[in-house]
């Protein structure tokens, strides 16, 4: 399919005159183009250009280059080089079969810096699609491990198979590598070659060179060996070079290992002899001893704190439950709560912590004494310790369930503190808990679910005010990174019964239960993914008791010792077998669901998944049970048999759980190999279980107005009369968010869809149902429930109060649009009021929106702008919020810092993610958080410093200038809607840099709630 000199391949070329001529002629849809967003045009132009100016002066004489720069830069004449609109890139040219080559996540024509981070492309990820593309790839590495090689082996394979040679550079340093590593990639066709020199050779080179016939090579340069921890989580720096942008730079990485491959240094590899060389550079480390606690606050321990202010100020809610990991300071959070507390009352509060064990509660009072600064604070009520205060006192649970305790300390505090509150429901803490009055109550664990299915909850309303999903867990590196690998599975799902929301258990067990040709998959694949079955330490779950001794008996003819644990399993013997397990002398205990939860064995390192899981919080547990931290478990492995689903399983519910991915992206996600993953982590699916779980995906995101109709109308049959369940209800039971129903045109309209509500259609509603979906940032409470009180009132309201008013209009702007919106407010109100059904679904959200504020918001101290700092608002909110939006205006601010002469006030909007690309390394490092306080924010390109706005900024702190940061992540959310920006609010100036544009850094006065640092700060690894 060449032509025109165009091979095919990957391209990441401006589209020009010459390029759109070559391809012309090539068969329809052989060229894959795309049009380039108008944020990155600045840079591609000028880029292009260059490129132009580098050509015409290389063919002209030194002295005439002086005259020809001078007529280029005046005039920019090339007429070959012109570019027509829209600007648009060359992504690819097809190969001969007529297949596209996959597509890097960063442009084959720029770099970047890869940092393993949340939310950009980590190496393993980039690097599966850089070598789909490649045309040759030569590695040099110092250290090669199996968990590492198992994350690009396909790629490797196909790449191999396609006629790609492939080159590697190793050593023995260390006795890191490992030989079977190296034996099964050369066993792929990999010619490797290794240093055996113990003494002298000490190679630390790390690099990729992925050579492509198009031009557009690439190299991968810095601290990454071929390792698991290096690849996907380790604090690794390494850049991604483009020949397009540095042609010399790449081409002394090339040639530098051209130099290495030639030299005598290296060997090709032997394992007797790689082995021998290993044996004598090998040496055992000792682990470091563990640091004590830490307490200053983390930032996740800051997001619980701020879910515990918002519990108590926002919801009401005074009895609170925090569910984290093991090892994340729970102890930590409640004394620093417990100060807080006390300084907001500005009193002494007397404290009852209990906890199970006595070394805990000597630990627990030490953190509250390092807290508060008071080394004399808390008594011990455990063993022959007594308190003879009684005021603050840490007290075991065996200990109070005593009656003689009651002698001793008093039935009321003002906060009590239980420690692992997932036995809250055994017979001695219920009736503590039933004994205890208290202000507040305060429950930490890390497993609230209990074998015996009672819920703690009670005890806290039913509520839990911080979760810490599992991928901040992951994140934060407070549990084992996981490795996950679908495998399409033999079995077909589709025909098994399926009621009650699951699979048929007894089907299941059938199906899979002596299945030859299943047990041969799953031998093969523990084979194929797991370094050395022997020594592995897994849980596998399985569909029934029969199931699970039919494994174990499988895995004992392969020689992995196994058994098996049901429910007539004894404790002693359930212990024995756990003990077996850590110490290595089984591989492996299959059950159905015994170890769901409430089981805590750190050295698991592998969970295979051999039945579906429908209820998302037993898929967490199960894999949960393998990522505890362990000093010898790099990685959790994690083995999911997929099968051929039923549409009514949810994948996507799964899927997000593990992964914390919008479900709207799961299915692009899913078909890109999940290349933005929790740090440390990686998931890949074989292809057939992608195609399968990509088909579900889709059809679960499928909440267009027709299924969703059809969703409610099941749901009204249930009732005894037929009726629409409230939205709250209809929410949960069918999985979709408010987003959803807002897309689908709103639930009034879902209602009148499935002939559930007659009532006539106000004449405004078709212009303020859209208005809905635009409401559903409102993130303040005072906001929704003045909102909710005036909606509520049998006429509109009539506000005579300034401050009021612009509420108001707040409100209807947005639920009107500002160009639909009428000139005066009562007339907007009334439309409101003509449409009944709209403002039943307003009211039915905004309690929605209320219950899922997740941090606080603090008020501006100007008495007549009703905003407040860290909570979300639209562009034209916040011009309405000043008054300079009002009712009959239609003045609107589209883009950049808006100044206020009323209020001495500029509002800098910011958008930190600049194109609709998911990831742009060339606008990405413009506007960042550089800690919770300071904030970097580049001016508009054409500011001067001694402009007008140049001098706001830079004298801000003598010229009475109040700077706002309004900042969003992007221009838009999942559903398409336009983000809304979250008021950091008032910021001074720190320091600048350079001009046109001015680089500034800012100050703010309050803190970054810490959720959203997560999102603002600049990427880390």
């Amino acid at each position: 399919m060449e032509s025109q000199g165009l091979p095919p391949g990957r391209y990441d070329a401006v589209l020009d005159r010459r390029l759109a001529a070559a391809i012309a002629s090539l068969p329809d849809a052989s060229a894959e183009t795309a049009q380039l967003d108008d944020a990155e045009q600045s840079y591609r132009l000028a880029h292009h250009v260059a490129t132009v100016i580098t050509q015409r002066l290389a063919g002209l004489e030194p002295d005439q280059r002086l005259a020809a720069v001078d007529r280029l830069v005046r005039h920019l004449d090339a007429p070959d080089a012109g570019i027509e609109s829209p600007v648009r890139l060359l992504r690819s040219i097809a190969a001969p079969d007529g297949r596209h080559r996959a597509a890097p996540g960063v442009p084959l024509g720029q770099h970047d810096l890869l940092v393993n981070a949340r939310g950009e492309p980590g190496l393993a990820a980039e690097l599966k699609r850089e070598l789909a593309s490649a045309d040759r790839i030569d590695l040099i590495v110092a250290f090669v491990r199996w968990y590492g090689v198992r994350l690009l082996v396909d790629e490797l394979r196909e790449a191999i198979a396609r006629g790609v040679q492939v080159r590697l550079l190793t050593t023995t340093y260390t006795g890191s590598t490992e030989a079977e590593a190296l034996r099964r990639l050369r066993d792929l066709g990999v010619d490797i070659r290794v240093s055996y020199d113990t003494q002298v050779t000490r190679l630390h080179a790390k690099a990729w060179i992925l050579h492509r016939d198009t031009g557009f090579s690439t190299a991968f340069v810095g601290s990454s060996n071929l390792t698991h921890s290096a690849m996907v989580d380790g604090r690794e720096w390494n850049v991604r070079l483009s020949r397009a942008a540095t042609p010399a730079l790449y081409d002394k990485v090339a040639t530098a290992f051209d130099a290495q491959w030639e030299s005598g240094d290296y060997e090709p590899f032997d394992r007797q002899r790689f082995e021998r060389a290993v044996a004598v550079t090998r040496r055992v480390d000792e682990a470091s001893a563990l640091s004590g606690l830490e307490l200053r606050a983390w930032p996740y321990q800051d997001e619980i704190l701020d879910a515990l202010t918002v519990e108590r100020e926002v919801h009401g809610s005074r009895r609170n439950l925090v569910v984290a990991p093991t090892g994340t300071g729970k102890t930590v959070v409640a004394a620093l709560d417990y100060l807080r507390l006390r300084r907001q009352e500005n009193r002494d509060l007397s404290l009852l912590f209990v906890a199970h064990r006595e070394q805990i509660l000597r630990q627990s009072r030490r953190t509250f004494r390092e807290a508060l600064g008071d080394g004399s604070f808390g008594e011990l009520l455990v063993g022959g310790h007594r308190p003879t205060d009684g005021r603050h006192v840490f007290a075991s649970i065996q200990t109070l369930s005593s009656p003689a305790s009651r002698d001793v300390i008093a039935d009321d505090f003002d906060i009590v503190i239980v420690d692992e509150f997932h036995h809250a429901e055994a017979r001695t803490y219920e009736r503590l808990l039933d004994r205890l009055t208290s202000r507040w109550l305060l429950a930490l664990t890390a497993t609230p679910e209990r074998t015996d299915g009672l819920d703690v909850r009670r005890w806290t309303d039913g509520r839990t005010a911080f979760d810490m999903r599992l991928w901040h867990a992951l994140d934060r590196e407070l549990l084992a990174p996981f490795q996950y690998f679908g495998i399409a599975d033999v079995a077909d799902l589709q025909q098994v019964r399926w009621t009650a929301g699951q699979y048929d258990r007894g089907d299941l067990g059938r199906l899979y239960t002596g299945n030859d040709a299943r047990d041969r998959l799953v031998v093969r694949q523990v084979q194929r993914i797991v370094a050395d079955p022997t020594s592995m330490r897994a849980l596998g779950f399985c569909a029934t008791v029969e199931h699970a001794h039919h494994m174990a008996k499988l895995f004992n003819r392969q020689g992995w010792p196994a058994v098996a644990i049901d429910a007539t399993t004894d404790q002693a013997q359930r212990e024995a077998h756990i003990r077996a397990l850590e110490a290595g002398e089984i591989t492996t205990i299959f059950t159905r669901d015994v170890f769901n939860e409430g089981v805590d064995i750190p050295s698991v390192d592998t969970i295979l998944l051999l039945r579906p899981t429908e209820s998302v919080t037993v898929y967490l547990q199960q894999i949960g049970r393998g990522l505890r931290r362990h000093p010898d478990k790099p990685v959790c492995t994690v083995l999911d048999f997929v099968g051929q689903h039923r549409r009514e399983y949810r994948y996507d519910l799964r899927l997000r759980a593990l992964t914390g991915l919008p479900r709207r992206q799961l299915a692009q996600a899913a078909e890109d190999g999940f290349p933005y993953l929790p740090s440390g982590c990686h998931l890949e699916l074989d292809r057939q279980s992608r195609e399968w779980v990509v088909d579900n995906l889709k059809q679960a995101v499928l909440a267009n107005r027709r299924s969703l109709i059809r969703e409610l109308q099941s749901l009204a049959a249930r009732e005894p009369v037929r009726r629409a369940p409230p939205l709250a209800d209809f929410l949960v039971e069918t999985g979709v968010e408010l987003e959803d129903v807002a897309k689908a045109g709103g639930w009034a309209l879902l209602r009148r869809g499935a002939n559930l509500d007659d009532r006539p259609v106000g004449p405004d509603e078709d212009v303020l149902r859209k208005g809905v979906r635009r409401l559903l940032h409102l993130d303040d409470a005072e906001r929704i429930d003045r909102l909710y009180n005036w909606l509520s009132a049998d006429r509109p309201p009539v506000l005579a109060a300034e401050v009021d008013r612009r509420r108001a209009w707040m409100f209807l702007v947005t639920l009107w649009s500002l160009r639909g919106a009428p000139d005066e407010l009562d007339a907007a109100w009334r439309g409101v009021w003509e449409a009944p059904a709209l403002r039943e679904e307003l009211l039915a959200t905004l309690p929605l929106l209320r219950e899922r504020i997740s941090r606080p918001s603090i008020a501006l101290p100007d008495g007549d702008v009703p905003l407040r700092l860290h909570a979300s608002f639209t562009r034209d909110e916040i011009l309405a919020g000043f008054g300079r939006l009002t009712p009959g205006e239609r003045y609107s601010h589209q883009a950049g810092p808006w100044w206020h002469e009323p209020a001495k006030t500029e509002v800098l909007f910011i958008t930190l993610q600049k194109t609709e690309a998911e990831y742009s390394p060339t606008t990405l490092y413009r506007d960042y958080a550089l800690s919770r306080e300071l904030f970097h924010w580049e001016s508009q390109n054409m500011t001067r410093l001694d402009s007008a706005s140049g001098r706001r900024y830079v004298e801000q702190r003598s010229n009475g200038v109040r700077i706002l940061l309004a900042v969003r992540a992007s221009k838009q959310d999942a559903w398409g809607t336009t983000r809304p920006y979250v008021l950091l609010g008032p910021a001074d100036y720190v320091r600048h840099e350079g001009e046109r544009p001015i680089a500034l850094t800012w100050r703010l006065a309050n803190p970054i709630p810490a959720d959203l640092y997560e999102v603002f700060k600049v990427a880390a690894a």
